[in-house]
Parts: structure tokens; C-alpha cells; sequence
């Protein structure tokens, strides 16, 4: 790792301060509106949270690192962090596989506006992250990962407010369960892919 690019700490505060708080927002709005879905994307929120901890955390040291001229640790240390985020996004699609069968097999009641309208806040904060990491993401596998978290989040937001019109306008109460297992499809294999390259990276280490 270079030690010359700089780790952009202070936009990594600023996210994790927004996808924590926003996590919060969608945990409560889950509950209140019954989706599994917002519940679902809380989840994958919290994943975000702590891929751009670990991130702060490899920051941390390749300070350390760089001024003894020593950046094979922080390559491991950045390396490993993805390895966790990786592995965490897989349980968290786990997880969302079990609860959207249960539901499709007993229909629960869902509150469709409300759903909708968090799902829109939780797309606007994933777009405001993409956007600040995209040119630092390119020299980092660790923010590459935190972006790529935000990214699946991104469209598990888009997802959730397209279950959320079909529930309030159609009724469709199997909506929120069925594109909840759709979300978690995608989440398990893009995680399944990027563990897959860690490990590559960390037996090249």
C-alpha cells in the first residue's frame, strides 16, 4: 500500500455516523411499518457501519505502518477487515432467507406508504456515500468493500420501495417477503465473490 494515499477519514466519520443513525431509523420504521424488507436493509446498514469501522480501524493502522516504512501488516490488516465484512454480509443473507419463508408461508399485515418512504431515505444515503468514496474506493480494497456494501444497499432500498407501492397500492402482502429473498440472492453471492478475492489476497500476503 502506498503510503502516500491518504485514507479519507473524515468522509468515513461522516458515513458512519449517517448509516448508523439511519440503520436506527429503519430498525424502528421496520417494526412500526411490519416489513421485513426495511428490516432486511437495517440489517445490511449495520454491515455498512461496521465495514467502515474496520476501514477507520486499517486507516488507523497504516499510519502506524507507513512511518516505519512497514506495509505489509496494513495490507494484511486492510485485507483481512473486507475478509470480516465479506463473511458478515453472508449471515446477514442467511438471515434474510429464513425470516422472508417464514412470512410467505403466514402473511403478516404491512404498513406499504411508510415502508416506501424510509426505503427512499435509506436509497438517499447510500447514494451520498458511493458518491464520496468513488475515486479514493480505487486504491483500497478495504473502501472498495464499503463500497460495495453501500452499493447492494443501494439497491436493496430501491427493491424495498418497489415491495412498498405494491403492498400500499396493490395489496400485495407477498411482496415484502418475496423481494426480500431476491435482496438476500444477491447479497450472498456478490459477498461469496469478494471473500473469494480476499483470500486470494491474503495467501498472496
Amino acid at each position: 500500500m502506498d503510503c502516500e494515499h491518504k485514507t479519507p477519514r473524515k468522509k468515513l466519520w461522516a458515513m458512519l455516523l449517517l448509516t448508523s443513525a439511519y440503520m436506527i431509523a429503519e430498525i424502528i420504521g421496520g417494526f412500526l411499518s411490519g416489513s421485513l424488507t426495511l428490516l432486511a436493509d437495517a440489517g445490511h446498514m449495520a454491515i455498512d457501519s461496521a465495514a467502515i469501522a474496520l476501514s477507520l480501524f486499517a486507516a488507523w493502522i497504516a499510519n502506524r505502518e507507513c512511518h516505519h516504512q512497514e506495509t505489509n501488516q496494513y495490507r494484511k490488516a486492510e485485507n483481512w477487515a473486507a475478509l470480516i465484512n465479506g463473511v458478515g454480509l453472508m449471515f446477514v443473507a442467511i438471515w434474510i432467507f429464513y425470516e422472508a419463508w417464514e412470512r410467505l408461508n403466514i402473511p403478516r399485515a404491512i404498513h406499504g406508504r411508510m415502508m416506501m418512504w424510509i426505503a427512499f431515505g435509506g436509497l438517499a444515503v447510500n447514494v451520498i456515500g458511493i458518491v464520496l468514496l468513488h475515486s479514493d474506493s480505487k486504491h483500497s480494497l478495504s473502501l472498495r468493500s464499503v463500497r460495495m456494501h453501500l452499493f447492494t444497499d443501494l439497491l436493496g432500498s430501491v427493491s424495498a420501495m418497489v415491495a412498498g407501492v405494491l403492498v400500499w397500492r396493490l395489496g400485495w402482502l407477498w411482496a415484502d417477503p418475496a423481494i426480500s429473498f431476491f435482496i438476500a440472492v444477491f447479497i450472498f453471492t456478490g459477498a461469496f465473490r469478494f471473500v473469494r478475492e480476499c483470500m486470494v489476497a491474503l495467501r498472496e500476503a
